[in-house]
């Protein structure tokens, strides 16, 4: 019998998104996104000081999204602490669109 033992590195990518996530944004967030498409899969987009954020920024995330999952990769998304903010992703249903995480820390740990 043979056994054979590898492991095997994921880099993740880390987009921290702050204040407003609306077109004035979203420019800068797909440039950042579209380089780190370049090296991985894997994203985690951190949206915890987001106290805003519209249909441009919803479109955005829902692109990379689709890109992502294009190249066989996810992204887990760490949602806004503001109520407004939040109001917004369940509004939208967005928390069920996304794999979500409480925490950078469990958002890296997931894979």
């Amino acid at each position: 019998m043979t056994i054979r033992r590898q492991t095997h590195a994921i880099q993740i990518g880390i987009v921290t998104i702050a204040d407003r996530f609306d077109i004035a944004a979203v420019s800068m967030f797909r440039q950042t996104a579209d380089q780190i498409l370049l090296q991985t899969n894997y994203i985690v987009i951190d949206m915890t000081t987001v106290s805003f954020f519209d249909s441009a920024g919803m479109a955005a995330l829902v692109n990379v999204l689709k890109r992502v999952r294009e190249q066989a990769g996810d992204i887990r998304v760490i949602w806004p602490t503001s109520e407004a903010a939040r109001r917004i992703v369940s509004l939208t249903k967005f928390d069920r669109v996304f794999t979500s995480s409480p925490s950078m820390e469990s958002a890296l740990r997931i894979w």
